[in-house]
């Protein structure tokens, strides 16, 4: 898998404490052929209580600033996401993008100013995720990283039928059959209001 831990250690090398604040920027280069693109690359910062997402398209017309205790943050395409989880909540996060040579999405998370007495130095760690957005590898993680492939208002269709999808794909074990049986259940699912929708016309 495509984890690994970031450390940035501080170090005050002088004979005063110094006080620091620390910031860490992600980048994603937008591919935006057309203006469906815009929505489906986006921005989420998890707080305790809730996913926020900032759509692309969102992004280019102001920042969006998140404060609190931020959990981690995510910038994701349609199929493939970077995930940064610090060790320590984040004190703010601000998502923009910008026109440059490329349309990029930019994440950061802003850490709150601590003192460092003289000669000592404080570490930040990371958490990075870079990879396909698999329901069962983002689960594993255990931090809720799996919430992005559910969020909106038909995320949790999407989610049951990825659910069911790979349930059908244990049993007949090929892709191709599970999505004719997926196909088969939604239609007999739907047949009361097909039936319905022909009786009106």
């Amino acid at each position: 898998q495509p984890v690994f831990w970031v450390d940035v250690e501080v170090q005050n090398l002088s004979p005063q404490p110094q006080a620091t604040a620390f910031e860490l920027e992600s980048a994603l280069t937008l591919q935006l052929k057309n203006r469906n693109d815009g929505a489906q690359v986006q921005s989420f910062v998890a707080l305790p209580d809730k996913l926020n997402s900032v759509k692309a398209d969102q992004a280019l017309k102001k920042p969006h600033i998140f404060e609190g205790k931020i959990l981690w943050q995510a910038l994701c395409e349609k199929y493939f996401g970077i995930f940064i989880r610090p060790a320590e909540p984040a004190a703010l996060s601000q998502v923009t993008a910008r026109r440059e040579e490329a349309e990029t999405l930019r994440g950061l998370l802003h850490f709150s100013s601590q003192e460092i007495a003289s000669l000592s130095s404080r570490k930040y760690e990371f958490l990075v995720y870079a990879g396909p957005q698999y329901y069962k590898d983002l689960k594993a993680f255990g931090y809720g990283f799996e919430g992005v492939l559910s969020h909106g208002f038909f995320g949790i269709f999407k989610l049951w039928l990825l659910i069911a999808l790979q349930w059908a794909y244990g049993v007949v074990r090929n892709y191709g059959w599970a999505i004719i049986l997926i196909t088969c259940a939604v239609k007999l699912l739907f047949t009361p209001l097909t039936h319905m929708s022909f009786e009106s016309m």
